[in-house]
């Protein structure tokens, strides 16, 4: 063979070669052959693996107190990071975020290396340091850095807390630093994967002492301007990620006891330790620290377990290992005072946090994609852990009435997740963020209570006990706990499965969703398809699985449990034993263990219905909240009518057990929104009532007539508390009159002052709480305007304060998300859905300009949100998206008016189509311009839009450079409809004048002076009767007497406007207040 013909064959194998690696020729594209610019080191979102971290010693100086020149809350912070080289490489990277360098990086190895450069690369939160030599592969060297920082009250990183306590306002310093906030207090490699041990000191006054994952080693005194501080240096760690490291610098007190070896303490605020808050914590963290330990059969690797009690923390507890930090509700109880509730949430987070000394300390997740790893875990034993404190509190009526549900809820929305999504998803600290939600938390736990229970929970916990002894003080993915899990599986004979566990997992933890399992009692057959809670939405992730799972489904035939059926990823399968007759019917997902909802055939759902009114009992009480909860999903997904969901509660007038009235309760809010404003919403207050009040009065035989009194069973208190909150909200008088006066009793205490303005004072509302505090006064229909105008008059404050737009966004939502529209009321056709439900009416006025769309939106909710917030005839949406502003309502022709584009606004969760103001931030404020003209001709006044939009300034648009904008970008058909919207509003406005003018201040001024009240009668019409206490008549308010009457008000109404137009006399009869 020549020499060239050795050369073509050559060439040949290459291209092939290229072609082969290619993934544009399996789909069909051009062959051409790109070679990516290769990424620096600190261009990339991931670390490179070049070096890995051995150890830190970290020093830490918080300065409790203002710094004079600068006026702020600093600390200062010197670290030394050993390091070992992977690969040989020029540059460090690691993690650091907002840190001030005083003093330039120094590098060591044998010899002290020359740094050339370094700089902070914020897009990717790095410290970049270039180095004038290679580190060689293999070996160690060390970093030193010099630092300091602010402390701020963002209750992240290091940051202070201020509170008040004995007259004088107090501060502390602690930390938070999951997932990604270790690189705001010192430089480090801030990956969970990256473990390492710690040395940390720190530097503090006399007056207060410092907790930190491990006991003291040595404490020494430092002189500093004549100042003394302590020197308070502490016991190497084990390997452990960044995210794990914690300190806390306070006042604080503390209580202790020993158990199996380990110190346990509760620490908090003088008077909290004192009042004895802490006392059922400590006695509950050494039984469930003992109970874990036998569980996994491996002991808490520490000698210490510091528990903390913070007045400033954003999340309910983090697992620091050693020394977890909880925010003060979650740890402190105090008996006579605090509900049953508030004891079994307490129970859960701190059982939460102790098995993540497991699941998460012990045996860490190698990155954030498998989050759920960590916290599903240590949700789905924390509610074995609370049945263990309380054998009364069952695991399976617990787990329904708050894993189960919010799973469901939160799975069945097209933009879900899988539990265990691609690492490339998740590449910044949003991504990251997000995934600390409904479905790693509640769904991860879902999933492993339904494998035990198909495993069994013997087989189940061998699989676990390897998995925690293999993988101790290393990192994990999911296919390690699916390894384990099988070799559990292998080695026994009892359980089996229709195929390995590895298909029948990845259907659940690599595909969003669930299904809806549909049994029809005719046929036989049982069929799945994945259930949304929107029918009509498509889920843009796609799934190698179809979309099918293997469904477990347990069943029993009336009261005869059935052996498991698998739905084995087929739509169906037929069931032989399934077909029945007569009187016999049958019950599928008993003790709601999967992840499904169940749908039946008209048949069968009669069967149970009639059985619940006669026996309720012969269906278990978490199988009848379940028939409750899966009813109205179904009906909200249009799988069956909403009068079948409400057939389901036909029986609750002899319901005692709490679960159901829970379910129910769920759902209310839901019906009530869409039901607003229409004649149904005081019938099903009605129907509600009816069935609500035998209840209420068999609890008030048990000796709480006067709701202070607990029973004494505990599932009786959260009963008691479910019932007497349907019934208030739903305005049963009698429950309204013991409202009322143990609200005034509270108010007469003489510390009590009006919520709002108290939201701006960490000492008296705590900063976690404040958002929350201004959102609740706002759900009062008194106090929603008055909690608006507070917004809007502090909104500098807040934006500061709460700078995340999860934050502001979650303020907005719950301000705003009440039910201020008016919904149609006509019969079939448009504005009406197969169920029944009356549709949201839209009208689209947008502008097709991705920057200017924010700002407009912006800007126009808040200058015209007194006309939106008070509108009378319109539903109007405001919602700011990438292409605009969108004003929505709806025609009674059913056409939507002014659609000016052919895009489509991103619709929210199903449930709020009928929306609210929203905000979201403008990444950026360029005009989509040639997008724009190649959708719409340009109107006649579009020359000047940018000169007439100063983009980069933060004033205030004027209407007519509004409206311009609009105009300007979606031709004179959106200009004509915006002005169209503004003539509206503006006539609302001379309505509002002409009705205050006429009636006077009344109705004003009594919502101003409710403002501050509690959401006792919430959703209906007798708040402003109450504060005076007395019952209104018909004269005096709408919509209070009988049905009769309030027909016999409507008519008066009528009539009165017919004499109105025809210049008749008003006699006054059905006047507002």
């Amino acid at each position: 063979m020549s020499a060239l013909t050795l050369l073509g064959l050559s060439l040949v194998l290459q291209t092939l070669a290229t072609v082969a690696c290619d993934p544009s020729v399996s789909e069909g594209k051009e062959t051409q052959v790109r070679t990516p610019h290769p990424l620096k080191p600190w261009e990339s979102a991931y670390l490179p693996n070049s070096l890995k971290p051995i150890s830190y010693e970290v020093q830490l100086w918080p300065w409790l107190f203002r710094e004079k020149a600068s006026g702020l809350f600093l600390f200062h912070g010197r670290s030394k990071v050993t390091l070992a080289c992977l690969n040989q490489t020029k540059v460090i990277v690691l993690h650091s975020k907002a840190l001030n360098y005083t003093k330039p990086p120094r590098v060591f190895g044998r010899d002290t290396l020359t740094v050339r450069k370094y700089w902070q690369e914020k897009a990717n939160e790095y410290l970049v340091v270039l180095l004038d030599k290679h580190l060689e592969k293999g070996k160690v060297y060390s970093l030193h850095t010099a630092f300091s920082g602010e402390l701020t009250p963002e209750m992240a990183g290091l940051y202070r807390c201020q509170y008040q306590e004995e007259g004088s306002i107090r501060f502390l310093a602690v930390t938070m630093m999951q997932p990604t906030n270790a690189r705001k207090i010192f430089p480090c490699f801030d990956d969970p994967a990256l473990k390492a041990t710690f040395d940390l000191t720190v530097i503090h006054r006399p007056q207060h002492s410092v907790i930190s994952n491990m006991p003291p080693r040595a404490t020494s005194e430092m002189w500093v301007r004549g100042q003394v501080w302590l020197v308070t240096r502490f016991q190497r760690t084990p390997l452990m990620s960044p995210y794990l490291l914690a300190c806390v610098v306070s006042d604080f007190r503390f209580i202790e006891e020993t158990s199996n070896g380990v110190t346990i303490r509760v620490w908090a605020r003088k008077q909290a330790v004192e009042g004895g808050q802490g006392d059922f914590a400590l006695q509950a963290a050494g039984r469930l620290l003992h109970f874990y330990e036998q569980q996994f059969q491996l002991y808490y690797p520490l000698k210490k377990l510091d528990l903390v009690a913070v007045p400033c923390f954003d999340s309910g507890g983090m697992e620091n290992w050693g020394v977890i930090i909880f925010r003060e509700t979650n740890l402190l109880f105090q008996a006579g005072e605090n509900s049953e509730s508030s004891r079994q949430s307490l129970l859960l987070v701190l059982a939460h946090e102790l098995v993540h000394q497991w699941f998460g300390n012990l045996v860490t997740i190698q990155w954030w994609n498998d989050l759920w790893l960590n916290e599903g875990f240590a949700t789905y034993f924390s509610y074995l852990g609370n049945t263990f404190i309380n054998p009364d509190w069952t695991v399976d009526s617990v787990f329904a009435a708050n894993g189960l549900h919010l799973t469901l809820e939160s799975d069945a929305l097209a933009n879900s997740h899988p539990l265990s999504i691609g690492e490339q998803e998740v590449s910044t600290t949003e991504h990251i963020s997000q995934l600390f939600d409904n479905i790693s938390y509640e769904k991860g736990a879902s999933v492993l209570r339904m494998v035990s229970n198909f495993l069994t929970e013997k087989v189940f916990l061998q699989g676990l006990l390897s998995y925690l002894k293999e993988f101790s003080f290393r990192t994990v993915t999911y296919t390690d706990l699916r390894t384990h899990l099988q070799k559990a599986v292998n080695n026994q004979s009892a359980v089996s499965l229709p195929t390995n566990l590895k298909s029948i997992l990845d259907t659940w933890v690599l595909q969003l969703g669930y299904p809806v399992v549909t049994v029809n009692t005719s046929s036989g057959l049982l069929s799945q398809q994945h259930f949304l809670l929107d029918s009509s939405s498509t889920v843009a992730r796609t799934s190698k699985f179809g979309y099918r799972w293997y469904v477990p489904v347990t069943w029993q035939m009336n009261t005869t449990l059935q052996n498991m059926i698998w739905i084995n990823r087929t739509t169906k399968v037929f069931v032989r034993k399934a077909v029945v007759k007569d009187q016999t019917w049958i019950l599928a997902n008993i003790n709601a263990v999967g992840i499904y909802r169940v749908n039946y055939d008209d048949k069968n759902w009669d069967k149970l219905l009639i059985l619940l009114m006669k026996n309720r009992d012969a269906i278990p009480v978490i199988n009848r909240a379940q028939l409750i909860d899966d009813a109205f999903s179904l009906a909200r997904g249009r799988h069956i009518r909403i009068s079948r969901a409400l057939e389901t509660t036909h029986y609750l007038h002899t319901e005692t057990e709490h679960l159901p009235w829970d379910m129910l309760s769920n759902h209310l809010d839901f019906m009530k929104l869409i039901l607003s404003g229409s004649p149904s919403y005081s019938l099903l207050e009605e129907y509600i009532l009816s069935k609500v009040r035998p209840v209420y009065q068999y609890f008030m035989e048990l000796a709480w007539a006067e709701l202070d009194t607990a029973p004494t069973d505990s599932c009786d208190q959260f009963a008691q508390e479910v019932v007497a909150g349907l019934a208030c909200s739903n305005g049963l008088w009698e429950c309204h009159k013991v409202a009322r006066n143990l609200y005034s009793l509270w108010m007469a205490q003489p510390d009590v002052n009006p919520y709002l303005s108290l939201t701006m004072m960490p000492w008296k509302i705590k900063r976690q709480d404040a958002l929350a505090t201004i959102v609740l006064v706002a759900q009062n229909i008194n106090g929603k305007k008055p909690a608006w105008n507070f917004i809007k008059t502090n909104w500098a404050t807040l934006i500061s304060e709460f700078s995340t737009a999860e934050a502001i966004v979650g303020l907005l939502e719950g301000v705003t998300s009440r039910s201020y529209r008016r919904r149609p009321t006509g019969g079939k056709g448009l504005g009406q859905r197969e169920d029944g439900i009356a549709e949201p009416i839209k009208v689209k006025v947008k502008c097709d300009t991705a920057g200017i769309g924010h700002k407009l939106g912006e800007q126009f909710t808040f200058h015209w949100w007194d006309h939106i917030f008070n509108k009378a005839a319109a539903d109007i949406v405001v919602e700011t998206q990438e292409d605009g502003v969108v004003l929505q309502k709806v025609t009674s022709g059913g056409q939507e008016e002014g659609a000016v584009s052919n895009k489509k606004p991103r619709r929210a969760a199903v449930g709020r189509e009928m929306l609210y103001g929203r905000f979201v931030k403008a990444t950026t404020l360029t005009p989509h311009r040639e997008q724009a003209e190649a959708e719409e001709p340009q109107s006649s006044d579009s020359s000047d839009q940018d000169e007439a939009l100063d983009l980069s300034s933060t004033r205030r648009l004027t209407d007519e450079e509004l409206l311009r904008a609009c105009g300007g970008r979606t031709a004179h058909k959106g200009a004509r409809h915006g002005l169209t919207m503004k003539a509206k509003l503006l006539r609302l406005e001379e309505q509002e004048q002409e009705f205050l003018a006429k009636y006077g201040q009344r109705g004003r001024t009594a919502g101003a002076e409710a403002a501050a009240r509690t959401d006792v009668g919430k959703g209906t019409k007798m708040n402003k009767w109450l504060a005076k206490g007395e019952r209104p008549t018909r004269e005096e308010g709408p919509g209070i007497g009988t049905p009769e009457e309030e027909g016999h008000r409507l008519k008066a109404k009528k009539h009165k406007r017919r004499r109105e137009k025809e210049g008749g006399k008003d006699t006054g009869i059905g006047k507002r207040r």
